[in-house]
């Protein structure tokens, strides 16, 4: 799994409202966007969950628990497609 497949699950994941969490990191079946990437990622360890995680924090200026609990979903959803072009995927 690459940088690529973790933020194509992290948004698969987000892309229903009823799935994305704010002010926790988990509330049932509801995540922030950190611990989504965390889920996708299978391994803090690995290179492609750093990855991933930089090309989401390259567009924020705050970090990204303070962005989540900011944010509308469709915000969320942006940075994510944002970081995804970043990344070259073809969405």
């Amino acid at each position: 799994m690459n940088e690529i497949d973790i933020l194509k699950a992290t948004r698969e994941l987000l892309s229903d409202p009823k799935r994305w969490n704010k002010g926790k990191g988990r509330c049932g079946d509801a995540v922030c966007l950190f611990v989504a990437i965390y889920i996708c990622g299978g391994s803090v360890d690995s290179p492609a969950y750093a990855a991933a995680l930089q090309l989401v924090r390259k567009h924020l200026t705050c970090s990204i628990h303070v962005f989540n609990d900011d944010a509308t979903h469709q915000d969320i959803l942006n940075l994510l497609d944002k970081a995804l072009a970043d990344a070259g995927a073809l969405l």
